[in-house]
Parts: structure tokens; sequence; C-alpha cells
């Protein structure tokens, strides 16, 4: 069954699910990322900086947060993953925009990446400050924001988060079909699952080369006065040097490959059951 044949419905659903299993999975490096974006957490080493916040905080403050970026991260996918069919079959209907089929996805992604983190990023900003330890309550922490600096405090950092989720939902939705496509004229094809994962892992490698542009948006985002995106990053490499862009590289990339490889897999499996749930359904 294809994407045209499955209800706008099931589509959200889908990517959500397969987003929020992604990032609960992931939650504790997720953290640690964070941590180490904004200076919170020194130690380089992963497993040592991750025992650190365990010691001092405990197991369960490595998914401190989690609830809000599930509650994100739904939406986030749903619409990503919707936006991207839909606009990939609008492309497809005027016989492609561009000439070029791998670039008719690079389109549609960055549209549905646009979208989908302009839509939701008010939960993101207070998932940030919810994982630094700004406060333990997304009530409190959203109140905080808007008293301080307004409601437009919500949206701080929007300009850099959409300049890096536009090419990194682009990448990982282009690349993980480009991939899939050409994995399907080799032995492969005859592996399904094994398919998945090795076109989610090109595709999470590819994302990380707008990380630079995450670390930026995080140190943004904790901020409490009005800075550009230039200012932010200049003091970065000023205070810590260029390698700052890339603090918490490691592990993010430790927490990337798990998880675009489990949103995939998820993503694929609920369709799979849904597919065939919708053709027992017309059969009856």
């Amino acid at each position: 069954m294809t994407t045209k044949e499955r209800p706008v419905w099931f589509e959200l659903l889908a990517g959500g699910a397969s987003g929020g299993a992604a990032k609960t999975a992931t939650a504790p490096m997720q953290r640690l990322v964070i941590l180490q974006q904004v200076q919170k957490v020194s130690e380089k080493r992963m497993f040592r900086a991750l025992k650190g916040v365990v010691e001092r905080q405990g197991v369960l403050s490595l998914w401190r947060g989690n609830l809000v970026t599930v509650v994100h991260r739904f939406p986030y996918s749903g619409m990503s993953f919707t936006l991207y069919e839909w606009c990939k079959q609008f492309i497809e209907k005027r016989g492609g925009l561009t000439g070029n089929k791998v670039a008719d996805r690079g389109l549609a992604g960055c549209i549905a990446g646009g979208g989908a983190v302009a839509l939701t990023y008010p939960l993101d900003t207070i998932r940030t400050h919810l994982a630094v330890g700004s406060g333990t309550k997304a009530g409190s922490i959203c109140r905080e924001i808007i008293s301080t600096m307004g409601y437009q405090g919500l949206f701080k950092g929007l300009s850099v988060s959409v300049l890096q989720k536009v090419p990194e939902v682009a990448l990982q939705m282009c690349v993980y079909e480009t991939s899939k496509d050409y994995l399907d004229t080799t032995s492969l094809s005859d592996y399904p699952n094994l398919k998945i994962f090795a076109s989610a892992t090109i595709a999470g490698v590819s994302s990380l080369l707008v990380y630079p542009a995450d670390v930026v948006r995080r140190n943004i985002q904790l901020s409490t006065s009005k800075k550009s995106t230039f200012t932010v990053a200049s003091n970065l490499i000023k205070e810590n040097g260029f390698i700052s862009l890339f603090s918490g590289g490691k592990a993010e990339l430790a927490r990337t490959l798990p998880f675009v490889m489990i949103m995939w897999f998820t993503l694929e499996t609920i369709r799979d059951l849904g597919d065939r749930g919708l053709r027992v359904k017309a059969e009856l």
C-alpha cells in the first residue's frame, strides 16, 4: 500500500509514535548532549559524564524532560513525515520541479522540516530548560520565560533552528529513501530489516553535518538576553575555541545512529501493520 492510500491521521500517528519511541530510547544520550552543548558538563568522556549525572541527580534524571520531549516529538515527527509525503506527492503530480528525483525529495524535506519545527518550537525551548535543570515543571518554566521575555521568548533561536532542521530533515528523508531505492537493486533487497538499518545509518550520519547549528540554538534558547545567532556563535568560539561548536558531538553521534534506526524501523513496522489492517478491512 502506498502513502497515497493511507489516511492522513494514520501517517500522523505513525510518524509521531516512531519519533516518540526513538526519543525515549535515546533520552539519556540526548540529555548528555544538551548538557555538554551548554557547557554544564565539562567531562568529555561519555560514560564518565553519564556516571557523574547519575551520581549527582539519580538514574531517572537521565530522562528529565522526556515527557515534554515526547509531547514535542510526537507532533513534530508526525507533521514531518506527513508534510514530506504530501509535498513529495504534490511535486510528483506536477512531473517534478527540479528535473531530478533526489533533488525533489530534498525540496520536500526542506518544506516539511521548516513547517514542523516552526509549529512545535515552544515545546522544544521548554524541553531544553528542563534538560539543563532550569526547573522541574514545564508549566512553571513556560510562565517564567513569558514573564521574563514575553511570548517571543518561547521562540528564541527559531531562525537558527530552522536553518538546522530544514537541511537535517531534508537529508534524513532524502538520503534514507534514495539509499533504500539503491539497496533494492542489491542483494540486501531480500533483507528488509537490514535494508532499513543500513539506510537509516547513512541518513543519520549525513544529518550530523548541521550539528554546529544545534549547539548555537541550545545556547540561544537558554540566554536571557537578546543576542543574534552570529553573536552567540562568535562568543562560543571566543570563549572556548572553534571546537565548542561541536560540544557533545561524540554523544550526539552515539545518540543519532540508534535514534534514526529506531525511528525508521518503528515507522516502517507501523506502516506495514497498518497496511495489513487496511487491506483486511477493505476485503470485508
